[in-house]
């Protein structure tokens, strides 16, 4: 088994302040403020946790689901989240 790399000083001083500073994001056109820094991070802080049948973009780009855990979001971006729905 592979161990990680470990982080330098410098990179975990920056790793948590990137999380420890809030993000000003918009999430269907509601502002957010929270201390993110991943798509999947915003995902869950904003309550769309493990849904079905969810499609993400990202500033008017597709996300697919494998890619959320590791897209960055940054300040200002802008997420929209498309929920199916069944009905007739």
């Amino acid at each position: 088994m592979k161990s990680l790399p470990s982080l330098s000083k410098k990179e975990k001083k920056q790793d948590k302040e990137t999380h420890d500073q809030p993000m000003t994001f918009t999430l269907n056109d509601t502002l957010y403020d929270f201390p993110i820094s991943t798509l999947s991070e915003a995902l869950d802080a904003c309550g769309f946790v493990n849904q079905e049948g969810v499609a993400i973009a990202v500033n008017q780009q597709v996300i697919p689901k494998e890619l959320w855990t590791s897209t960055p979001i940054e300040q200002g971006y802008s997420i929209l989240v498309i929920v199916a729905t069944q009905g007739g």
